[in-house]
């Protein structure tokens, strides 16, 4: 009986929270969609022109309903998800939270437009070291 209690319990708690894959915008450069999380870091995948993304955002990581203030972070991506003759790389390989290293990447903030899960967002990315000042938006799908 106390299994049972105890199953019961853990699925009313989860049932609150969204499912990582769940959680996906349209943004103006792309698809996003929350894929994971990894040492306090959200994980987001990003369909961009110039080649798939990844996206580290610091301090999201198990935060579905306290989304106030800014969230900054960092993009990567691989060389064989480049664009053609749109690979920049940067002049310093960075190590990823993923444990790989990448050297086309670059610096990301956003802020989300209300606390809560479903939430749009607006910020900025930057490439390499340059500040994030590249428009970035996005509405939940």
């Amino acid at each position: 009986m106390r299994i049972v209690s105890a199953a019961a319990l853990a699925g009313a708690l989860l049932a609150g929270a969204p499912a990582l894959a769940d959680e996906a915008w349209t943004s103006n450069t792309g698809t996003v969609i929350y894929e994971s999380e990894i040492d306090g870091y959200a994980v987001l995948s990003l369909n961009h022109p110039a080649g798939q993304r990844t996206i580290y955002i610091a301090d999201l990581a198990e935060n579905y309903d306290a989304r106030t203030g800014y969230f900054t972070g960092y993009w990567v991506t691989a060389a064989q998800d480049v664009a053609p003759k749109a690979h920049d790389a940067c002049p310093v390989t960075i190590l990823a939270a993923d444990g790989d290293a990448y050297d086309t990447w670059g610096q990301v903030m956003i802020e989300f437009t209300s606390p809560g899960f479903p939430t749009g967002f607006v910020g900025a990315t930057g490439q390499c070291f340059d500040p994030p000042t590249d428009d970035w938006n996005a509405t939940p799908q």
